[in-house]
């Protein structure tokens, strides 16, 4: 069975119009922006080496002093 030529045009009008409204909706969960810090963070296996990292953050140090 053929298709008459005029259908066709029609059809992929609305196959266009049917993806692009679906494509407009968000799929999924919403994701959650990324946090950013501005004071800085310490981790280490050890208590008093996260201390002692804090505390050079505090008195104005950066991340490559605190490492050290």
């Amino acid at each position: 069975m053929r298709t008459p030529p005029r259908f066709l045009p029609r059809l992929l009008q609305g196959l266009l119009m049917i993806t692009s409204l679906l494509s407009s909706f968000p799929v999924g969960a919403a994701s959650t922006p990324a946090p950013i810090g501005t004071g800085g963070a310490v981790a280490s296996g050890d208590a008093a080496a996260t201390e002692a990292g804090l505390a050079i953050l505090r008195a104005g140090g950066n991340a490559v002093d605190a490492a050290v």
